[in-house]
């Protein structure tokens, strides 16, 4: 194993501890915003448990209350008999007894302000706990790519592989879609910046008369709005709306190599490409593909240096990739995306993440939509996203942290039974009806919905594992890579557009 190797292990690991610490704390402080509204109260906390079954660790607090870690990390739960005694589904050993039941009678009944107060103020920690992370971002600021601060097209694909099919021609291709149109809508809705671009478009509703999927893209081309209607293609295994757009980028030179053909050409660190024979540069993939289509063609690039234009000329090198087989350019350096720092307040934050849950909720239900159960991520699926995002940076975790939170936040909120939605719509039923729901009646439900439960995680933990098997044996994955939709560094020589 070379020091390389074992260096990407030993990250590898102090990433996915990170990201297991991560979760964990975003359940801890969901679970801390009932126990200590609870106590507050006054209700009867019987148990604080991160994870549900049987306990790995516990321990009784001087407080009476049993805290403990428990071996199925699908989430934690606090113990509050007088909302509902749920003692066995929540990992409880001991069997229903007549002491029990008349411990449960003795407990007063808590008010129904009690008990609204008690489930509502986990999701409210996880928001406040979002907010907290989302001022550092604000005030220390975070580096993405410019590419994806704008809604530029820089490339169109003249072909797209759907899964197990031949390459056919791009949707973006077959609608007219041209480098330099700016995208301002789709389906009416105005965009932001490339990510929300990428998002309404996957999570797009409409359809043709024959029920196949399509977008109406509104383009500023030359002054003028445009609409134009687009087809996507469904493409990889999870059936993802594609066109076949990359972002307009700005890409730099990096770590020229000492006594190369591109340092004797004249390549210094820091020039950013601007022009290649008098053709404005839009996009890396544009160029990179326009090069090898006609490699034989010289080419002049024009760079900005400093705020000077040199004029350099050069040709990379075409090679095939031993690994896959795939032509690449060989520079000599290493073209990077250009980066900037952007500084978002804590209300745009929260404004763009639960636009992205609302879109996420509203393909999920829709008929119209090709966003499935089975694209959802489960803990094994979070987890990785965001190993990987720490991976790039702790900053990229913290504002993955930011969206996990909102999520459970509102997820949570959702008037499901085993949900704190479910728990304060029976509170409210039984405030409306003059008296609480049977036990037995919310055991019997709340059991069948962990049943759901659990056999929901299951189902998207068994795609989760898919997904790592594709990522990890690429030889059984044939389609095509996606373009960057995270802050990464350096453009990818088989990188195609969106």
């Amino acid at each position: 194993m070379t020091d390389s190797s074992i260096l990407e292990n030993f990250l590898g690991f102090g990433a996915l501890i990170l990201a297991l610490f991560f979760l964990g704390s975003s359940i801890f402080v969901h679970e801390l915003g009932h126990f200590l509204a609870a106590r507050k109260r006054g209700l009867k906390v019987e148990r604080f448990s991160i994870g549900f079954g049987p306990p790995i660790v516990s321990w009784k607090g001087k407080d009476g209350v049993e805290y403990r870690i428990s071996w199925l990390p699908f989430g934690g739960y606090v113990a509050l008999p007088q909302l509902a005694d749920m003692g066995r589904l929540e990992g409880n050993e001991g069997e229903e007894n007549e002491a029990h039941v008349e411990y449960m009678k003795s407990l007063p009944e808590g008010s129904y302000s009690d008990k609204m107060i008690a489930l509502v103020m986990g999701s409210v920690f996880n928001l406040i706990f979002a907010f907290l992370l989302s001022i550092i971002l604000w005030t220390t600021g975070q580096e993405v790519m410019s590419a994806m601060q704008q809604t530029r097209i820089g490339s169109v694909s003249p072909t797209l592989a759907a899964f197990d099919q031949p390459d056919t021609p791009s949707p973006a291709s077959i609608a007219g879609l041209q480098p330099g149109d700016e995208v301002v809508a789709i389906d009416g809705a105005p965009i932001q910046d490339w990510q929300d671009l990428t998002y309404r478009i996957v999570t797009g509703l409409k359809r043709d008369e024959a029920g196949s999927p399509v977008c109406i893209m509104t383009v500023n081309r030359d002054g003028a709005l445009i609409d134009i209607e687009v087809k996507p293609t469904l493409v990889t295994k999870e059936g993802r709306r594609f066109v076949g757009i990359g972002p307009m980028d700005i890409f730099e030179v990096s770590a020229v190599e000492p006594d190369s053909r591109a340092a004797r050409a004249g390549f210094r660190d820091g020039d950013i490409f601007l022009q290649r024979n008098d053709e404005r540069i839009l996009s890396y993939f544009g160029m990179r593909q326009a090069i090898l289509d006609a490699p034989d063609t010289p080419s002049t690039f024009t760079m900005l240096r400093g705020e000077e234009a040199v004029t350099i000329n050069f040709s990379p090198a075409v090679v095939v990739d031993e690994a896959s087989g795939m032509e690449r350019l060989e520079w000599g350096f290493q073209p990077i995306y250009k980066l900037e720092k952007i500084y978002p307040n804590p209300v745009t934050q929260f404004m763009e993440k639960m636009e992205m849950f609302y879109l996420t909720l509203r393909a999920l239900i829709s008929p119209s939509s090709d966003v499935k159960v089975r694209n959802m991520s489960g803990p094994v699926g979070i987890i990785d996203n965001l190993q990987m995002a720490t991976r790039i940076g702790i900053k990229q975790a913290i504002w993955f942290l930011v969206f996990i939170n909102i999520n459970l936040a509102i997820l949570n909120l959702l008037p499901i039974p085993v949900l704190d939605g479910g728990h304060m719509m029976f509170a409210t039923i039984g405030k409306i009806m003059g008296k609480p729901l049977p036990q037995r009646f919310l055991e019997s439900t709340q059991a069948l919905f962990v049943v759901l439960l659990f056999s929901f995680m299951l189902y998207v933990t068994f795609f989760d594992f898919g997904r790592l098997k594709d990522r990890f044996l690429p030889e059984d994955n044939p389609a095509p890579a996606t373009a960057p939709a995270t802050e990464t560094a350096s453009p990818s020589e088989s990188t195609p557009p969106e």
